[in-house]
């Protein structure tokens, strides 16, 4: 359902692309230390993705229809959304300080502008949501999904396949 890819899409884009830039290292010994690093590095952004998204509680609206919204539910899914936001300046810090060249570090790269690109999008679906704008939020969801596919991808060919799950 969308609502659920809805709900995820906020920080996975980010975590899925930092996480594909180590499965492509090399096989010498630093290589691999610094793959292990950048993976560590994003398993742990993955794991405070999912406290954020799991302190959120229950969502907020019985049998919510993201692609036909009641403007009356959206303040309260706008909010429910704003809360697993986190801190993105934090993860992409994280992302930054990692000790990457080359072909790891242009992934890294990409996951730091994935990861920009999906708290745009998160935060444009959270201010339509806020302000029940259903046109707007309902614009909104196919990013949303796309966002989370690739992020599913990133990371599960890290390792990490859960992390695009909020």
């Amino acid at each position: 359902m969308r609502s659920t890819l809805v709900k995820t899409s906020v920080t996975t884009a980010v975590v899925a692309a930092a996480l594909s830039a180590s499965a492509c290292a090399g096989s010498d010994d630093s290589t691999d230390s610094a793959s292990a690093a950048v993976t560590a590095q994003v398993q742990k952004i993955c794991d405070e993705r999912a406290a954020s998204f799991a302190n959120r509680g229950e969502f907020p609206v019985d049998d919510f229809d993201p692609e036909n919204p009641d403007p009356a539910d959206l303040p309260a899914v706008g909010d429910y959304f704003a809360a697993g936001l986190n801190d993105p300046g934090r993860a992409i810090a994280a992302l930054t300080s990692l000790d990457a060249s080359g072909e790891e570090g242009a992934l890294v790269s990409r996951a730091i502008e994935a990861f920009e690109a999906e708290y745009a999008g998160a935060r444009a679906q959270v201010d339509a949501a806020l302000s029940a704008d259903v046109e707007g939020f309902v614009a909104t969801l196919d990013d949303a999904t796309a966002t989370k596919d690739a992020l599913g991808e990133a990371t599960s060919a890290l390792g990490v396949p859960d992390c695009a799950q909020g």
